[in-house]
This record gives structure tokens, sequence and C-alpha cells, in this order.
């Protein structure tokens, strides 16, 4: 038995590409410290956007929706006690999941990558 080749091409003409997904980066706050704003900017330009819900609780995470026009981003954390901290050219396609924190001491904070 013989099975025509060209409906099955025509089924596979027609059906629509499938939508790409928006790229997210995920952020750990490994640390005691509370994140109390995030923003992440493409490398090299100074166009910063805010993670929408702002805040990352201690040991907590969060998910940023990047724009899909770059994977390369730097990206900024302001502490609880007003520290911020930039991490610069992480490529987010690449690498998904930033965990990042800070661990507060009696003698004040001091930024600590985890």
């Amino acid at each position: 038995m013989r099975v025509p080749v060209f409906p099955m091409v025509f089924l596979f003409l027609t059906i629509p590409p499938a939508m790409a997904a928006t790229p997210t980066l995920t952020l750990v706050n490994a640390g005691e410290s509370p994140m109390t704003a995030v923003a992440f900017a493409p490398t090299g330009t100074d166009r910063w956007f805010s993670m929408a819900g702002g805040s990352i609780s201690a040991y907590g995470k969060g998910v940023v929706a990047l724009p899909g026009s770059a994977c390369v981003f730097d990206v900024r954390f302001r502490f609880e006690d007003k520290v911020t901290m930039t991490v610069k050219a992480w490529n987010a396609c690449k690498n998904p999941v930033m965990e990042i924190g800070r661990k507060v001491t009696t003698g004040g904070a001091s930024a600590k990558p985890a």
C-alpha cells in the first residue's frame, strides 16, 4: 500500500510556527538580607528596567521576564540596608539562573556573593 506524500507535506506547511517563549532569568537570593529592588539592562546600555514585584525575600527567588533582543545583561541589586551590587555581563541565555546574596554580620553588613 502506498501512502500519498502530498497531503502530509501540505499539513506540515499549514501548521503555524510555535511562539517563542519569553526569555527569563531566575534570581535566587542566597543570603540573609532581603533584596528590595532588582534592575537589569542589556550590557553596554544605560537603559535599566525594574523587576516587576521589585523585592526578593531572604533565601527567596524571583523571575525576571527579559526582552528577547539580548542575552547578556547587567543586573543591579539593592538590599534592605541600601547596599547595591551589580553583576556585569551575565549571559542569561546560557545561564538562566543567578544565585547571589549577602551575609548580614553583627558589625554591619558585608557584601559577599554566594
